[in-house]
């Protein structure tokens, strides 16, 4: 009987031992995982700027050869969703927009990231800065939705309005001999015209104008409704006003200070309660995005989020690009997926491949015959 309980007693031990390992062990675990929303420095400053292409998708970019940057670079909405995230961290006091140059964003991503920013400003009390070197049309839409904008005081503003300038080859190309066979369908194709004509044909010039036109029509939209201006006095300045000439884009509105760097530090220190010459800590988005996790939310319905970007080619499976054998298994997994009631496809493409193109949208069909609605 006592060799019995010698055994149990033992036994017990070692299950209370091999229970409280394994206990330590999820514990360990979980203040890895829970130590990285926690690992941002306090009094931080998220600092926002674009030197490299946004894709639609994480890493969903050609790598550079000479470059491991681009292949991860940070996607749209992953940029949108750790702006999100910083709005509901303590430890992210702001948001310093920085552009010195061109922006590489297009007017769509420039327009979404701006609405993101403009969530997080009138989502907290928390402060949204941009500092300028030179500002072009799409680096002052995204800086408009600031708080204050402050410029280098040897700064230019270019605001001047859309315009299109379309090369023409057609007479060089007949000097040296060269004759293009070219099949279009439609005055419209106008994709052709630079290798058939010496100028540029009235369906173009009408399709040119009107997505011209419609577009800084948005952009008037969005710069005058963040800036708290009229959109008919914005393209008066535009129109009627040197706004590269500093004082007078001060006079309009559309700056709110011009300032060198470290005067502009000293404002941020101010605002931060640092005493003077104390080190800010900024963090870029790259570093924001590898020390804190969003978690998503769990539901057994799932809509699926197909992102279509690049030219669309007859047969490739690289990233950046738009081919019927890449999609075939996008489409076949979401098929499969029963949680999956919805899909929207994101689409960014110049076009390409018909032969490609026509059979993404036979895979695009048969989804929705089976029940389930696409959004493009």
């Amino acid at each position: 009987m006592k060799q019995f309980f010698k055994f149990l007693f033992a036994s017990c031990l070692g299950t209370i031992l091999a229970l409280g390992v394994l206990f330590f062990g999820f514990f360990m675990i979980g203040s890895v995982f829970s130590a990285k929303d926690t690992s941002i420095p306090k009094n931080s400053v998220l600092l926002v700027e674009f030197n490299n292409f946004v894709p639609e998708k994480t890493g969903n970019v050609e790598q550079n050869p000479y470059s491991f940057e681009l292949q991860s670079s940070l996607g749209l909405q992953r940029i949108k969703d750790l702006i999100h995230h910083a709005s509901d961290n303590d430890n992210i006091k702001g948001i310093v927009y920085k552009t010195s140059s061109n922006t590489p964003l297009g007017m769509v991503t420039s327009t979404e990231i701006k609405k993101a920013i403009e969530e997080f400003r009138d989502s907290t009390d928390k402060f949204v800065y941009t500092y300028a070197d030179f500002f072009t049309h799409k680096s002052y839409l995204l800086a408009s939705a600031s708080d204050s904008i402050f410029m280098n005081p040897n700064g230019m503003l270019e605001m001047k309005g859309y315009g299109a300038m379309i090369p023409f080859f057609k007479e060089m190309m007949d000097k040296a001999g060269i004759e293009m066979n070219i099949f279009y369908a439609g005055n419209y194709k106008s994709a052709t015209e630079p290798f058939r004509r010496n100028d540029i044909s009235p369906a173009n010039r009408e399709q040119t104008r009107e997505y011209l036109n419609e577009n800084f029509e948005l952009y008037l939209n969005e710069v005058a409704g963040s800036r708290g201006i009229s959109k008919e006095n914005l393209l008066n300045l535009v129109n009627n006003i040197d706004l590269e000439n500093l004082p007078e884009a001060l006079e309009n509105d559309l700056v709110d200070g011009t300032t060198y760097w470290f005067e502009f530090e000293d404002k941020l220190r101010d605002r931060l309660g640092l005493s003077d010459g104390k080190k800010i800590r900024y963090m870029d988005l790259d570093e924001y995005n590898s020390k804190v996790t969003i978690k998503r939310g769990s539901s057994k319905n799932r809509i699926a989020v197909v992102y279509a970007e690049g030219e669309v080619v007859y047969d490739s499976e690289e990233k950046a690009v738009i081919s019927e054998r890449k999609y075939n298994k996008i489409f076949d997994k979401i098929k499969r997926d029963k949680k999956v009631k919805a899909v929207v496809l994101r689409v960014n493409s110049p076009g390409g491949s018909a032969f490609a193109s026509d059979a993404i949208w036979g895979e695009i069909e048969e989804i929705k015959a089976r029940g389930i609605p696409v959004i493009a």
